[in-house]
């Protein structure tokens, strides 16, 4: 063989009939489904707008109405006086010191909670497992867990 000889070519299959009709009919189908659906989008959203419309009339007839007026205004009168009853108990000294006692049980909490988490890693690393039975007598799995606090 020499470089002149002209190489062979294979003849392309062509599709038959059948196979362009289908696809075709397929591509079709796809354009009739993107129209489906972009109709239902345009109704979905038209609807949704007149919702809002309907929504927001019911709320300007509710909101207008001379009773609800009434009633919402000795609301805003009695929700003052609850907090000016309120703010005078705050006041008493056996409230403000059961408020500190609250405050001091709190930060306790919060410590005894940071020691018990270090001692539950000690124990996890120690003793390989990741389980620990209580007095209880229930099994407890111990989750390590890091929380990202900003630096102050």
């Amino acid at each position: 063989m020499d470089d002149t000889t002209p190489t062979s070519t294979v003849p392309e299959i062509l599709p038959s009939a059948e196979e362009v009709r289908a696809e075709q009919d397929a591509a079709m189908m796809v354009i009739e489904l993107e129209k489906a659906i972009k109709t239902y989008v345009m109704g979905i959203r038209s609807k949704q707008e007149t919702l809002r419309e309907q929504a927001q009339s019911i709320k300007d007839a509710v909101e207008q109405d001379a009773t609800v007026q009434n009633i919402n205004l000795r609301m805003q009168e009695i929700q003052m006086e609850l907090k000016k009853a309120k703010d005078q108990i705050m006041q008493t000294t056996a409230v403000q010191t059961a408020r500190e006692e609250v405050k001091g049980l709190k930060m306790d909490i919060k410590e005894m909670q940071t020691n018990l988490s270090k001692r539950l890693l000690e124990y996890k690393e120690l003793t390989q497992s990741d389980q620990i039975e209580l007095d209880d007598g229930v099994l407890h799995t111990i989750h390590q867990h890091a929380k990202l606090v900003k630096k102050k």
